[in-house]
Formats: C-alpha cells, sequence, structure tokens
C-alpha cells in the first residue's frame, strides 16, 4: 500500500447494558461514514476496552458481539497490547 492513505474510523455510543446492541450501533455509524463490513480487507479488532470507573475490560461476549458484525471480512485479527496495567498475558491471567 505505499502511497496510500489510511485513515482511522472510530464511534462512541453510549453503553446501556446490551452489549451486541450497543456494538451494532457504532458499527451503523461507522458505516455511515465508510462501510468496514466488507470482503474487499481484514480486520483488525484492538479489544482493550476498559472503563475507567469499573476497570472492566473486555469480555468474551464483547469481542464476540464486535466479530459478529464484521461478517463479511475474509480474515479478523483480534489484537491486544502491554499498556499501563501491565502485559497482555498477566491481564488475561486475572
Amino acid at each position: 500500500m505505499a502511497g496510500a492513505s489510511v485513515v482511522s474510523k472510530a464511534a462512541v455510543v453510549e453503553f446501556d447494558g446490551d452489549v451486541h446492541g450497543s456494538i451494532k450501533h457504532a458499527l451503523e455509524l461507522i458505516r455511515n461514514i465508510n462501510d468496514p463490513n466488507t470482503t474487499e480487507r481484514p480486520v483488525v479488532i484492538k479489544v482493550g476496552i476498559l472503563d475507567h470507573r469499573t476497570k472492566t475490560h473486555s469480555t468474551v461476549s464483547v469481542v464476540e458481539a464486535i466479530v459478529n458484525g464484521f461478517n463479511k471480512a475474509p480474515q479478523i485479527f483480534i489484537a491486544e497490547s502491554d499498556n499501563y496495567k501491565g502485559t497482555v498475558l498477566e491481564r488475561l491471567q486475572t
């Protein structure tokens, strides 16, 4: 992709307790910008969702809802990284 311009897209939605509904709404907002659910490119999902008030990290149901939102993608990669809370492996242990 030499010379290609890459623009990140994001959506922020209020979480009302419905994981699948909130993820669906966020994806709808992003699609209005440019549909990310396409057969033309793979998707990378960074799952480090952190609520600073409750210190709650992503759950399997949140990741599953995100993955299910990209049912056309030829490949889906799940990514995580070390952060101020510790290494990925340490955080997966808790």
